[in-house]
């Protein structure tokens, strides 16, 4: 909850794009690819696939593990978003504070580990989200 109250205010204030939470549809192509992230980032520039759902590409995506979804948020969900197109992808593990975070250039390159917080490139900006 706190990383999603940090994101949408930066968001909300430089009005650089869009965040969305769960239970929102993202409809990667026009077959069976439809995922539901836990929060969503769309910059501006590609606002108009913003609907009650969003048809296209996000440019970041976060996903928080759970035992119930850990191997496929870091597997096929991963495979998908590089596959896609996806500019910056996070991993949250909840019980550790550990954020993974992965660069899209050309495959996903691990940007790095932090505690408690996120450090976006493409937001350029550090998200704190500690409890």
């Amino acid at each position: 909850m706190n990383l999603s109250i940090e994101i949408g205010g930066f968001l909300k204030r430089t009005k650089k794009g869009t965040l969305l939470a769960a239970p929102c549809d993202v409809y990667l192509d026009e077959h069976s690819n439809v995922v539901q992230p836990d929060l969503v980032v769309v910059l501006q520039e590609n606002h108009s696939m913003v609907k009650d759902y969003i048809k296209g590409t996000p440019d970041l995506i976060i996903e928080i593990l759970s035992p119930g979804s850990y191997h496929y948020d870091t597997g096929k969900k991963k495979e998908l978003y590089e596959r896609f197109g996806v500019k910056e992808y996070w991993l949250i593990d909840p019980a550790t504070q550990e954020a993974t975070g992965f660069e899209l250039k050309g495959k996903y390159i691990e940007i790095g580990r932090f505690n408690g917080k996120i450090s976006s490139k493409l937001l350029s900006k550090e998200f704190s989200f500690e409890s």
